[in-house]
């Protein structure tokens, strides 16, 4: 097939350079710079309910169908930064070490897709 190449095993770098880039996927999770290039991304480079970072508006969206949904954006009343910590139950961070940070946690259900 023209454009394609069989792959039978894992893929490793073989040098010190990115094995992908998150523009060459379908879904998941990707960070861009404007919303210019998040509405740019090519219909089959989408997938319902992936993730894009923007990082001009410190926003993560969430793909919804047809529609781009604001998920998190990163900031607090008094204009400080805090981290968003995403993920399933299993690996959510125990309470203990939760405590005092200044940290969003969102917990997926069932986990990425």
């Amino acid at each position: 097939m023209p454009g394609y190449v069989n792959i039978q095993g894992e893929l490793k770098a073989n040098g010190d350079f990115a094995l992908s880039d998150d523009g060459q996927h379908r879904g998941g999770f990707r960070a861009v710079k404007t919303l210019s290039e998040r509405n740019a991304i090519l219909p089959d480079r989408q997938k319902n309910g992936m993730f894009v970072y923007v990082t001009d508006t410190d926003t993560l969206y969430r793909l919804d169908n047809t529609e781009w949904k604001v998920a998190v954006t990163v900031a607090t009343a008094s204009g400080e930064s805090m981290k968003v910590w995403i993920g399933d139950a299993a690996n959510l961070p125990s309470s203990s070490s939760r405590a005092g940070t200044k940290t969003l946690y969102i917990v997926l259900e069932n986990g990425f897709s």
